[in-house]
């Protein structure tokens, strides 16, 4: 048998389960959190989440992470914190097939909605650390809301920090952080209340990577939610498409894997569904990308081509399988 060796940090167990909501009537307040975390080969980033968690000076009430078919010994690492967890506090859900980011943050989202009382879920990926105070400022600045602007408030964010060495150094009073109404937001500190799943239903896991969280914000938007950044509630997280460039004369790329460049050129068709004209004009400024990442990086080019065929069409799900199609020798 193999031993994992983990450190896991001392779990302050009076904060489990703080702000327990009493039955009846549900109040206006970030009472009952529960941190869902999405994690797909990813163990040693993953280990840092989830002890970010357990470091959070006003502690998730729940901590469920999604376990999306890994294959690099994730679920030993799990099976360590289980053991060590309590089990009305920390849960896994392990998915039998990778079904990408939507479909991992709505079979999270389900799970929390199905067989918890908490009012939030605080959704991020495996790459996310928040700051030991995250969670309390985004308690703080909500609970201290009008109470007008609380019904409208249905989702919070924390501040996205790409720098790791800037990140450590940040810290501001719960008291001195503030608001901001946004209409763009990612999955990354994404606190979405139950009021809100409620209405707008879950993610659409038909995306599987990319755009899904856009999509989704848009839905809650439209359904008369507001979404506030909370600035000063601090979350790192890294900017992939920054660690490395591909370079070709004075133009550059993301060095993206060739599978997600798929997704990136499909699902912003899927995002247009119902506005053909917008679709339209997406179709002319994509193809004009395609141009350039062909000339840029031809090898990973197929990619980009087929996923721009395929959101003319509209053609939604998991087609391509990380690192499984290789594109046809021509």
């Amino acid at each position: 048998m193999v031993h994992v060796a983990i450190p896991v940090p001392q779990l302050e167990t009076r904060g489990i389960g703080q702000g327990v909501q009493q039955p009846g009537k549900r109040s206006l307040r970030l009472k009952k959190v529960a941190g869902l975390v999405l994690t797909h080969n990813r163990k040693d980033l993953l280990q840092k989440t989830i002890n970010a968690h357990l470091g959070q000076t006003w502690k998730p009430a729940k901590l469920i992470v999604v376990n999306n078919a890994s294959t690099d010994g994730t679920d030993a690492v799990l099976e360590v914190y289980k053991k060590q967890l309590p089990a009305d506090f920390f849960e896994v859900v392990t998915l039998p097939e990778n079904i990408g980011s939507s479909g991992g943050f709505t079979a999270g989202l389900k799970h929390i909605i199905n067989t918890t009382d908490c009012d939030w879920i605080w959704l991020m990926d495996d790459d996310a650390i928040p700051e030991p105070r995250a969670l309390e400022k985004m308690r703080h600045y909500y609970d201290n809301l009008e109470p007008k602007k609380k019904k409208r408030v249905g989702i919070l964010q924390n501040e996205r920090v790409l720098d790791y060495e800037k990140f450590l150094g940040m810290d501001i009073p719960k008291e001195d952080v503030r608001g901001k109404q946004i209409s763009y937001v990612t999955f990354e500190g994404y606190c979405v209340s139950r009021r809100a799943v409620d209405k707008i239903g879950y993610p659409r896991h038909e995306f599987f990577l990319y755009s899904d969280d856009i999509e989704y914000n848009w839905r809650a938007i439209s359904h008369g939610f507001r979404v506030h950044r909370v600035l000063g509630s601090f979350i790192y997280h890294r900017d992939w498409a920054k660690l490395g460039k591909i370079n070709r004369g004075i133009i550059n790329k993301p060095n993206v894997p060739p599978w997600k460049l798929y997704y990136r050129f499909r699902n912003p068709f899927l995002i247009m569904e119902n506005k053909p004209v917008i679709r339209f004009f997406l179709m002319i400024i994509l193809a004009i990308d395609y141009f350039f990442w062909a000339f840029v990086n031809p090898e990973n080019a197929y990619y980009a081509k087929k996923g721009l065929i395929d959101g003319i069409n509209l053609v939604s799900g998991k087609i391509v399988e990380p690192q499984r199609i290789v594109p046809p020798n021509k």
